[in-house]
């Protein structure tokens, strides 16, 4: 029977990790489709040999302080492994993506007030090994400033798993692992909380009506949103209250925040979805859209 090679490379960027997994293997030409929706769902992710422990570390200090911690890399295999640390920024580009580029390039970096130790160091099989920081908060610094940290195994081998599914076809993924933990320090009396909401869109589903919100960071300081969406109708009253998911937002960044569950059981008319999102600032942000039920 006529064979195919299929090559697969995909990534993924979830909570505070990034993944990438490539897998190879021989099947029938006629099965290749149906072997891709197999192998692209297999669970690769807990076969990570390493983890770390912490993907989010909110700091708070007053000008003039010093401040230390830690967090943990753990070995969950059966053999040592080298890994690095590397310090980035953490940023957006215009499309909304997250790019990490070079420690101590853009204007909030962490960088110059921080000392992380080691970087380069091997992890027993069962073990961790602790990696400290130091923050020193000058006196004229004002607002929140980050870093991320990139953890990688420093050989830069790849992990690997086979999976054997149905049909006597087996699945080798190589992937590689990469956790990012993302460091802000807030300087706590200098914060000048400043939110708006620059985009409102509605999209419907065969299950009612889903809401999402952009919000836009013009502060100085980072800030947990929160909020929700009231759907009014033609006379002013509100038929339905949905809230919208809770996030963290940079200064200078927008995120998007969803309602938790779409908005059904409306009657067909006329309608304004008002969001309405509290950044931690003296006053709320608020933004509306019209919409038509048929």
């Amino acid at each position: 029977m006529l064979t195919m090679p299929v090559s697969v490379a995909t990534w993924w960027t979830a909570g505070c990790g990034a993944f990438k997994r490539t897998a190879r293997l021989r099947i029938p030409a006629g099965l290749a489709a149906l072997a891709f929706i197999f192998f692209a769902s297999l669970p690769v992710f807990g076969q990570a040999s390493f983890s770390v422990d912490r993907q989010f570390i909110q700091l708070s200090a007053a000008p003039g302080q010093e401040l230390m911690g830690s967090f943990r890399v753990y070995n969950r295999g059966d053999e040592p492994i080298p890994i690095r640390i590397v310090p980035v920024d953490y940023t957006t580009d215009e499309a909304g993506r997250t790019v990490t580029p070079p420690a101590g390039t853009t204007a909030r970096s962490l960088l110059p007030h921080l000392v992380v130790s080691p970087t380069v160091f091997t992890v027993e099989p069962g073990g961790y090994t602790e990696v400290r920081y130091a923050v020193r908060v000058p006196e004229d610094l004002e607002g929140s400033y980050w870093i991320a940290f990139l953890t990688r195994r420093a050989d830069d081998q790849p992990s690997s798993v086979e999976e054997r599914g149905g049909g006597g076809v087996t699945v080798r993924f190589q992937f590689h692992v990469v956790y990012r933990t993302l460091m802000v320090l807030t300087v706590t009396g200098t914060e000048q909380p400043a939110g708006r909401i620059t985009g409102l869109r509605v999209a419907e589903a065969d299950d009612g009506f889903s809401f999402e919100v952009d919000l836009a960071n013009e502060g100085n300081a980072l800030f947990r949103g929160t909020g929700h969406v009231e759907i009014r109708d033609a006379q002013g009253n509100t038929v339905r209250r949905t809230p919208l998911r809770a996030l963290f937002v940079l200064p200078g960044q927008t995120r998007t925040l969803s309602v938790t569950r779409p908005v059904g059981g409306l009657a067909p008319g006329e309608y304004i979805a008002l969001a309405i999102v509290d950044f931690g600032g003296d006053y709320l942000t608020a933004g509306q859209r019209r919409f038509t039920v048929r």
